[in-house]
């Protein structure tokens, strides 16, 4: 198992899409990935962006 972690600056003001990167960044990765062999996708985030998720991410 191997196991990716994308981490963004934290600076004042700054604001975090979370839909956008699920909806957006995470397609892309299933797309280019599974032919690699990529089974599954997991988005962790703190509890304050997940709830402002609409959806959670299967």
């Amino acid at each position: 198992m191997f196991v990716v972690t994308v981490l963004y600056p934290n600076e004042s003001g700054s604001k975090f899409d979370h839909v956008y990167y699920a909806q957006k960044h995470i397609p892309l990765v299933r797309e280019r990935w599974a032919p690699m062999g990529l089974k599954e996708v997991r988005v962790c985030a703190p509890s304050a962006l997940r709830a402002a998720a609409r959806r959670p991410i299967r």
